[in-house]
Parts: C-alpha cells; structure tokens; sequence
C-alpha cells in the first residue's frame, strides 16, 4: 500500500476538514469509522445509509421523543450539521437562527416587519426554547410552556401587569406571540371592533 490509514485518502480528498470544529473519526483520521474505501450502495460511500450511519455512534434520540424535528426524523443530519468540519459549534452548517432561517424563512420575514421581537428570537437563540432534535413537547419546546415562560419572567413581576389580571391558568400564547409581533409586547393582533350593525 503506498500510505497508510487517512493519509491514503487525504491523497486526494485534502484539505478535508477545513473548520477548526471537527467530527471526532476526522481528527483522529478515522476516515474508515464512517466510510468504505472501495465501493458500497450508499452516496459518498458511507459504511450505512442516512441517519443509520451517524445513531451508529450517537444517540437516537428519535425513539425516546413524542415530537422529531423533520429534518432528525427523515435521517438529514446533513441539512443543519457538516459531516467532517464546521466553522460553529456542534459541526453546524451556519450559526444561531440563521441555520433555523434556512428553513423556516417565514418567522425571519416576520420579525422583519415586527413592532416586537422575543429577544431569543432577536439574538438567534433558538434553542433557548426549542430542542433542535426531538422533544416530548409540542413545538419542539425544551420544557412545558407554563414553565418554559417562567425560566426567563418572573411570576411577580408578570402579576403586576394589569392586562395579566385574571390570566392564572391560561397559557401565554392566547395573548402574546412567542417569536414576534406587529404590535407592542409581543401581543396577538386583536380584531379592531367595528361601528355596530344598523
């Protein structure tokens, strides 16, 4: 054999890992823990398909989920993480909301025209309230929304808002947006009364 191990491969697939965040089989030079060298039924010619390949070392967190991500679920890891390196964290493609924009374009053209915008959703700290893999809550919350609010606003000082008045119990998106709104405080556009029917 003229080299040995990843030497050989990165004969021609050199430099691979250009981002100094790189997958653990790339900096050890495992390029044969993810990959056949000489042929297989897989694009890119990877040991196993889709998201069989990466739940062959990581977690599948799928299965212990109510809620996947599609992107999780339809095994496209590859559509928010690179697969040898990454310039951000966690070998993504780009970072904070501008990896969430890709897809979910319509929320970035909201809070374009936005009165208001959660300040999560300003900094691109989507994952301050969403898991980006799978949750047991609905819309992919880290925890219950009752709780899920509270991390971040204080309960006194919620009941010291007069528009909270006799609000106990009830969930805080029948008034308020979670990401961005066309009206002040976060606040659900409210239908204007009209003059009274003759």
């Amino acid at each position: 054999m003229l080299k040995k191990g990843n030497a050989l491969c990165l004969t021609c697939h050199n430099p691979l890992a250009k981002g100094p965040v790189k997958h653990l089989p790339v900096e050890s030079g495992d390029c044969l823990d993810c990959h056949v060298p000489h042929g297989g039924p897989n694009p890119f010619l990877t040991k196993l398909p889709g998201k069989a390949l990466c739940f062959d070392c990581h977690d599948d967190f799928a299965a212990k989920a109510k809620f996947t991500h599609a992107p999780a679920e339809s095994g496209a890891c590859t559509a928010c993480h690179e697969p040898h390196s990454s310039l951000v964290k966690k070998l993504l493609k780009r970072d904070g909301g501008n990896l969430c924009y890709e897809c979910h374009d319509d929320l970035q053209n909201k809070t374009k025209l936005a009165k208001s915008v959660h300040a999560p959703v300003e900094n691109g700290e989507c994952l301050s309230c969403h898991n980006p893999h799978a949750a047991n809550e609905k819309f992919m919350l880290i925890k219950p929304l009752a709780t899920l609010c509270l991390d971040c606003h204080e309960e006194k000082d919620l009941k010291a808002v007069k528009g909270h008045a006799g609000s106990e119990g009830k969930s805080c998106l029948q008034c308020h947006d979670p990401h961005a709104s066309l009206d002040l405080k976060l606040l659900k556009a409210v239908p204007k009364k009209g003059p009274n029917p003759p």
